[in-house]
């Protein structure tokens, strides 16, 4: 009749009382262009039918599928012996589905139709069948009415969603890779959510053509981490603040630009589970503030967010021409032997703080100034600290900084800081804020 897929067709129709409603199409996954015919429903879902253009051995081949499921389920050629490469048709199983009779036009009928009858071990319809249940990973709990894709090729083949028991199936082909995909949203019957599930499955054929493939959904936490850039001095948000974070664990950099007007970063972390442990190495930088580098270890305990400013400090400094960073970074002071100038291991402790933020900025140029008290001789006094300054610049350099950002100078008794100078009698705790050791920016 008009409005077929192609030639002859199948249909169903159903009995109303004492008359037959309107015949359906069975549609384009049975029909074809070629023509399809002699339908035979076993047990109520094996439906058998012969046709010439589902791509047989030749001329009519009889095929089946399971309708149980639907009208989209897989077609299956029953195969030789009852097929051959002439017209194959009109299929009759017994309730055993094991025997039964059909009709063909084969040689040994000199090309005319003739019955058969057969019988045989197995069912006509082989189905190869992926089956498993789906579950909270940590709860044991079953996920009813949870949704389920299996893929080939990059291609969603079916889906299914998971019946109250969890347990899901998909007709599968043997020897044939697939992925079997779980919605990241878990079950529509449970409040809580889960992280998307992808796993491989490679139906290499076995003895009864079932292939286990259980899935275990892992809750969604909601991880978040949370970053925000301040000002040290005003603790209002640095907007656009250049920030880098890098996956320790993995090494992947999940995020390298600027923050927002609000000083603020978030980033959604996936595919961990409560406990796991993270790692992240964190940059900060912003023109005319000194900028700062820090590692970030933590488990993820605690649904939600994970915000690291509660265990960093991502406060910036802001830097111009003479500002002392030995202060802001709290070096402390650089200690020598008695009229020596050799860097002693706790100096070179303080000054590997120096190191560290002259790499982190690699634009800071440094002058630093080594300064006494004004007791002693002058001369001497400002020859004894300019070789401790420039001791201390040569340690910097050795380190991996430029010669060329970094100066070494003495200055002797020449800028006391308080009343300390020739002829007043000061305590020592006033002597000493004089003998100091100053690293001011002299570019950036």
């Amino acid at each position: 009749m008009p409005g077929g897929e192609g030639g002859t067709d199948l249909y169903k129709v159903t009995r109303v009382d004492d008359s037959w409603g309107e015949p359906e199409n069975l549609g384009p996954n049975i029909n074809t262009k070629g023509n399809e015919m002699f339908p035979f429903l076993h047990a109520d879902k094996d439906l058998f039918f012969a046709s010439n253009g589902h791509g047989g051995l030749g001329g009519l081949d009889i095929f089946g599928l399971d309708i149980s499921e639907g009208l989209h389920s897989k077609i299956s050629n029953v195969g030789s012996p009852i097929n051959t490469n002439l017209d194959d048709f009109g299929i009759i199983l017994k309730e055993d589905g094991l025997s039964g009779y059909f009709s063909s036009n084969r040689e040994k009928s000199l090309n005319n139709d003739d019955i058969y009858t057969f019988n045989t071990a197995k069912p006509l319809l082989q189905n190869y069948m992926v089956k498993g249940v789906v579950a909270d990973k940590v709860t044991r709990n079953v996920l009813p009415n949870t949704l389920i894709y299996l893929i080939r090729d990059g291609s969603v083949l079916s889906s299914t969603k998971s019946d109250d028991g969890g347990s899901y199936n998909f007709i599968v082909d043997p020897n044939t890779s697939y992925e079997i995909r779980a919605g990241g949203n878990g079950s529509d019957d449970n409040e809580k959510t889960y992280l998307p599930y992808i796993d491989e499955l490679a139906t290499v054929e076995n003895e009864d053509n079932i292939w286990l493939k259980d899935i275990e959904l892992v809750e969604d936490y909601g991880f978040e981490l949370f970053i925000k850039v301040m000002d040290k001095s005003t603790g209002e948000p640095l907007a656009d603040a250049e920030l880098s974070v890098i996956d320790n664990i993995n090494g992947d950099t999940i995020f390298s630009d600027k923050v927002n007007q609000r000083g603020e970063f978030w980033y959604s972390i996936e595919n961990k589970e409560l406990n796991d442990r993270i790692s992240y190495q964190i940059g900060l930088a912003k023109e005319g503030y000194l900028g700062k580098s820090l590692v970030y270890n933590g488990a993820l305990d605690t649904p939600g967010r994970t915000d690291i400013s509660k265990a960093l400090d991502l406060h910036l400094d802001k830097i111009e021409i003479g500002t002392d960073i030995g202060k802001l970074i709290d070096v402390q002071p650089i200690y020598f032997d008695l009229g020596k100038y050799s860097i002693r291991p706790d100096a070179a402790q303080e000054l590997d703080k120096i190191v560290k933020i002259m790499l982190e900025n690699p634009n800071i140029e440094i002058e630093l100034g080594s300064h006494t008290d004004a007791r002693g001789n002058s001369p001497g006094n400002l020859r004894l600290s300019d070789k401790r300054a420039k001791a201390s610049a040569d340690y910097i350099i050795s380190q991996g900084i430029d010669k060329s950002r970094i100066l070494g100078k003495g200055y002797g008794e020449f800028q006391i800081i308080n009343r300390c100078v020739d002829g007043v009698k000061c305590s020592e705790k006033e002597h000493q804020l004089n003998r100091r050791t100053e690293f001011k920016v002299t570019s950036f």
